[in-house]
């Protein structure tokens, strides 16, 4: 995930976190197309790992719900797609597992 983090965010390490997040940050934001099995939205992506991505949203959704997301980064074009397992939900968004995670 490095070459495009340079532009569009902050990469922080954690001593609790086998991987590095990256935060992105309000200058060129990342939105990611979301899909369940009963809805479809748009939402902005707060942090990314190669394990999960924190949604930011004010849907309501339930720990152990299935999603799929399709996201682009601007600054260099490349696109992802991911299916995963929803972990944690709060009153500002969902921390996604990925199950699957590929490039497109």
């Amino acid at each position: 995930m490095g070459a495009f983090a340079a532009q569009n965010a902050i990469i922080k390490d954690s001593e609790d976190r086998k991987d590095s997040r990256i935060l992105f940050n309000g200058k060129n934001p990342v939105t990611a197309k979301c899909f369940t099995i009963d809805s479809q939205f748009t939402a902005s992506i707060q942090d990314l790992c190669t394990s999960g991505v924190f949604i930011n949203t004010d849907r309501k959704f339930s720990v152990g719900q299935e999603i799929s997301l399709i996201f682009h980064f601007p600054t260099s074009g490349k696109k992802m797609m991911a299916s995963g397992e929803i972990v944690r939900a709060t009153y500002s968004g969902i921390g996604v597992k990925f199950n699957i995670l590929f490039k497109k």
